[in-house]
């Protein structure tokens, strides 16, 4: 969740850098993706379960996971997700 607020420097959490790009936030997102992912994990995470996010991610699934509790992704967030 520490990725998920504003304002926080990940260079000073090496950790909670690499687990974002695994996520999804890679340096050549561009801008208005990378505010649609942001917007996309807020919402996820606010209505899902941390550890099943997680295991949909693991098993490639977190796009199939997040359209039980979101209603419209954006597409640039689709795409994203499927390459995860």
């Amino acid at each position: 969740m520490l990725a998920l607020r504003d304002n926080i420097p990940l260079a000073d959490f090496p950790e909670v850098k690499a687990v974002a790009r695994e996520y999804g936030f890679k340096r050549n997102l561009d801008a208005r993706t990378r505010v649609e992912l942001l917007g996309f994990y807020r919402e996820l995470f606010s209505k899902g379960d941390a550890l099943e996010v997680h295991r949909a991610k693991q098993t490639g699934r977190l796009l199939e996971y997040a359209r039980m509790s979101i209603s419209t992704i954006d597409e640039s967030v689709k795409r994203l997700l499927g390459g995860l």
